[in-house]
């Protein structure tokens, strides 16, 4: 059990991080904050905090009470999770506000993470803890209150009858940050955490708060040489998250602030979306997915100038590639897009297999193999389309024909008016080549002008010939009917705000409910239990 513990921990933790937090505030009068936010705030390094009302979306979900449930599976949720989630049975709230941290100084592992709840019953959460974690246990009085200890090897867990916090960690001790933590609740967490502020605010099913700022010692730590104008942009900066599950749609909203960041020379990202012409590069009616992206390409050059200092190098690239870093800055616009077409099936030729019978029989088997190519086209924004392809011409590496490049088997490159083209179909640059274009393609719901842009096509209808070949089959049939209950699917964002929304079909139900409804409808069906 104590392995299973250990394991358990980090995963359940992981998917704490896209979560959420939502009971109203432990505010006492002494105290000019909640305890949870002096708790939170106190941790070193802290990097990320995040919760999820697991609950609330357990009951949205509809899970429980859906008619199709198997017996044996609705008996298994009842025993294994519902009762272990059972507050008067277990001693311990797991519903709303629970949180989870992430505390790192080291970005290639963390120093501990921690998970903290609410106590229902001092006791009966000693039997939930004992019978999760055969520790050693411990108690201790300080100030009037009794604070007790379970701890084994790299994991404490310390409550007393207000909050338990379950603390991991091959770093620490985890003893005295489990116990720190519990008594860093009555001391005023500083004034200057707003972050955490609109953190503890949000009442989503899912919730997240990444503080930025801290991010600067472990940078400077990698390298002593790090731009101090990008370190003092990341002052102050955080980004607050959230995620929900509404009738008919499904919300991720991201955001970000981070003036620092925006106003300095290394904000990459433009202000304004890319121009429509790029949108004639779509196919006319069947596609899989489109994305694009304004990038303002000073910011990248000005990365460069400083990754030069350790893993990059302009000369090495100029003398690689025969492009100087003025020419690159002259060259690309900044604006991109990429279109994910279809999947094609392309007969990859034939091969032949020896077995093995005996020591002394062989039989020899050729057979034909097809491989699946993705259809993709990169279009790139380009002021000098005629010096871009003299540069591919003299690099000796390009197959030229009738305007198009083969870079490899699967990469061809041509140019079409002001764009150049990276494809991974021959036919497909070749039609451009010839100077024709798609027609534009009609978008669910429409571009709102942010810089950055995506969206999956989620219609049947719709969907390319290639991709429709590869669903003939039970599992294909099934992922077919799963994007036709959703409307549209698509991610818009700019430098404060990035939102992703999946659009149901059934717009009168939870979209959770509905998708659980059609996992255990296929289940059933398709007699999975």
């Amino acid at each position: 059990m104590r392995k299973i513990f250990k394991l358990i921990v980090p995963v359940f933790a992981g998917a704490a991080l896209f979560s959420s937090c939502s009971s109203e505030e432990d505010k006492t009068e002494n105290l000019k904050h909640s305890t949870d936010y002096n708790m939170l705030s106190s941790i070193d390094h802290l990097a990320v905090v995040g919760s999820i009302d697991l609950l609330q979306i357990i009951e949205k979900s509809g899970f429980e009470s859906n008619p199709n449930l198997p017996s044996e599976a609705g008996a298994m949720y009842k025993m294994m999770v519902k009762e272990k989630l059972d507050a008067d049975k277990t001693g311990i709230d797991l519903s709303g506000n629970n949180h989870f941290a992430v505390s790192i100084v080291d970005p290639e592992k963390p120093d501990f993470v921690v998970y903290c709840a609410k106590v229902t019953n001092a006791d009966n959460a000693k039997h939930t803890v004992q019978d999760l974690l055969k520790g050693t246990y411990t108690k201790e009085e300080i100030d009037g209150t009794e604070y007790q200890f379970v701890v084994d090897d790299e994991v404490a867990v310390a409550w007393d009858d207000k909050d338990i916090v379950l603390v991991f960690s091959d770093q620490e001790k985890p003893k005295e940050i489990a116990k720190d933590l519990l008594l860093a609740r009555f001391v005023d967490g500083p004034d200057a955490d707003k972050g955490m502020e609109d953190y503890l605010k949000q009442h989503d099913d899912m919730n997240i708060y990444v503080q930025v700022g801290n991010s600067k010692d472990f940078l400077k730590a990698q390298n002593a040489d790090f731009p101090e104008e990008m370190l003092n942009s990341l002052e102050d900066a955080y980004y607050v998250g959230s995620g929900n599950f509404n009738n008919g749609e499904i919300v991720f909203d991201w955001n970000i602030h981070a003036e620092g960041i925006k106003n300095s020379e290394y904000n990459a990202l433009a202000a304004d979306a890319i121009n429509e012409s790029f949108y004639n590069y779509l196919t006319a009616e069947n596609l899989i997915a489109f994305g694009t992206a304004s990038i303002n390409m000073e910011a990248i050059f000005n990365a460069l100038e400083f990754a030069q200092n350790k893993d990059f190098s302009f000369d090495k690239f100029e003398d690689q590639t025969g492009l100087s870093k003025q020419m690159m800055q002259e060259m690309f616009t900044g604006e991109f897009a990429l279109s994910f077409v279809d999947i094609q099936m392309v007969e990859m030729g034939t091969n032949t297999a020896d077995m093995q019978v005996s020591k002394d029989d062989f039989f020899e088997e050729s057979y034909s193999y097809n491989e699946e190519v993705p259809v993709i086209i990169f279009t790139a924004g380009i002021g000098d389309s005629t010096k871009f392809g003299e540069l591919l011409r003299l690099s000796g590496e390009a197959k030229t024909m009738n305007g198009v490049y083969q870079m490899d088997k699967d990469a061809f490159i041509t140019f079409h008016k002001d764009k150049l083209i990276l494809t991974t179909d021959q036919a497909t640059a070749a039609y451009f080549a010839s100077g024709q274009s798609y027609p534009k393609y009609s978008i669910p719901g429409g571009v709102n002008g942010k810089p950055l842009f995506g969206f999956a096509n989620t219609n049947p209808m719709k969907m390319p010939a290639g991709l429709m070949k590869m669903a003939e089959n039970e599992e294909g049939e099934i992922a077919v009917s799963f994007m036709g209950l959703f409307e549209s699917v698509v991610f818009e964002g700019e430098f404060e705000h990035m939102e992703f929304r999946a659009s149901m079909n059934n717009k009168s139900e939870n979209a959770l409910k509905v998708i659980t409804d059609f996992v255990i409808s296929m289940i059933k069906e398709k007699q999975m239990i």
